[in-house]
């Protein structure tokens, strides 16, 4: 639920815009003819809420400095329209009980949004450059939960992922993409046009994707390492400190490693001298592997250090560090316990993305969804639905 609601937060500043700003779409509808351009049971879509979904989608896009190009506006449109369609035929098959479920992600989604951007103030910026109230954003939001709240019902509620396909995925890296690669390599075997190099290329995609799903389960060796830091660059313009600051620097640590050797408390130095930015919330520890995005003279100390010695004096670009290393762990298959939860998540999601298209044009054609501008009627992709961003 809650992995949903993150990935569809960008979508919500683009394609979901439109089912929000009435407003804009009120003073087009005041000013011009506002044609229907979709409509069926629940369905009503105007050519105002079309234009507003694509200038809201055009503006997100510009904050990320992408460009649509003019050729690709037809064929953006035609899946802003899907979206459209779709996520009112899902509101329009909410239960009470959806709409509670609904409340609760919604609530969630816009906490975790303003911590994230830091303040409430920040949002009413975001907001401000894609042209939304907080109102209208609270109220986007509000439909794209209740959207999956329909959806989680309808369909996740109804999936089954058993333990075996866990285990299968667990040794052999089967998933549902998987799956349906090899379903589509038996068929493309038996038909005499197909040519060796397709079938090679399906095979290879199976290898690749099987390994990379394997590859999840390789834990490699970590170090769980602290360290005391004191910089060499100015913390407000991060310019570097002068030769003779960098000497004090320099003396200051040394006496801090002697002090650290003496058998004073390592994690009481950290929090009293280590000018790291991190220290008040890691209190100076980090899990490290060879691979981590790490400055190279650290990582090459941490790994090197056996466990519960102090470290010479390390200099990197940031500044002076002593480390101490208080666990090595090796590298490791996780066990097949440990992985389950995960694999059956990861399993049910790709399940139901398989679903979501079939489940979707059924919707559309229970309620006799029409598409009356003839530009439009080109079905879009099967993977488009609402709930992605």
């Amino acid at each position: 639920m809650q992995r949903w609601l993150a990935k569809v937060a960008p979508w919500l500043g683009t394609v979901g815009l439109c089912a929000c700003k009435l407003q804009a779409a009120s003073v087009l509808e005041g000013l011009f003819d506002d044609p229907v351009i979709a409509r069926g049971s629940n369905v009503l879509v105007k050519s105002s809420q079309l234009e507003s979904a694509f200038i809201a989608y055009k503006a997100n896009l510009a904050g990320r400095g992408e460009v649509i190009p003019e050729d690709e506006r037809l064929a953006r449109e035609r899946l802003l329209l899907d979206r459209l369609i779709l996520t009112q035929l899902l509101k329009s098959r909410a239960t009470p009980e959806d709409r509670k479920r609904a409340e609760e992600m919604a609530t969630d989604l816009l906490a975790r949004t303003v911590r994230e951007l830091g303040s409430e103030a920040a949002l009413a910026r975001r907001l401000k450059v894609l042209g939304l109230t907080g109102e209208q954003y609270t109220n986007q939001v509000m439909d794209q939960a209740l959207a999956q709240a329909v959806v989680d019902r309808e369909v996740r509620s109804k999936i089954e992922i058993s333990p075996a396909a866990v285990e299968d995925f667990y040794q052999t890296g089967t998933d549902v993409v998987v799956r349906s690669l090899q379903a589509e390599l038996e068929r493309l075997a038996q038909d005499p046009k197909t040519s060796l190099d397709r079938l090679v290329e399906v095979k290879k995609q199976i290898d690749t994707i099987k390994q990379l799903n394997l590859s999840r389960f390789q834990q490699p060796e970590r170090v769980r390492v602290s360290h005391i830091m004191l910089a060499t660059r100015d913390r407000q313009t991060e310019l570097p400190l002068s030769e003779e600051q960098k000497r004090a620097k320099r003396a200051q640590i040394e006496k801090l490693r002697v002090a650290a050797l003496a058998g004073e408390d390592f994690q009481k130095l950290i929090l009293e001298y280590s000018e790291d930015r991190n220290v008040q919330a890691n209190k100076g520890e980090y899990l490290l592997t060879r691979d981590a995005p790490f400055v190279q003279e650290f990582k090459a100390a941490a790994f090197a250090l056996p466990p519960g010695q102090i470290s010479e004096v390390i200099t990197t670009e940031f500044g002076y560090h002593i480390l101490k290393v208080s666990e090595r762990i090796p590298a490791r298959k996780i066990p097949l316990e440990e992985a389950a939860a995960e694999i059956r998540a990861l399993l049910l999601e790709q399940e139901l993305q398989k679903r979501l298209p079939a489940y979707f044009r059924t919707l559309k054609q229970e309620a006799g969804v029409e598409i009356l501008q003839a530009k439009y009627r080109i079905e879009p992709p099967a993977e488009s639905n609402p709930l992605k961003d």
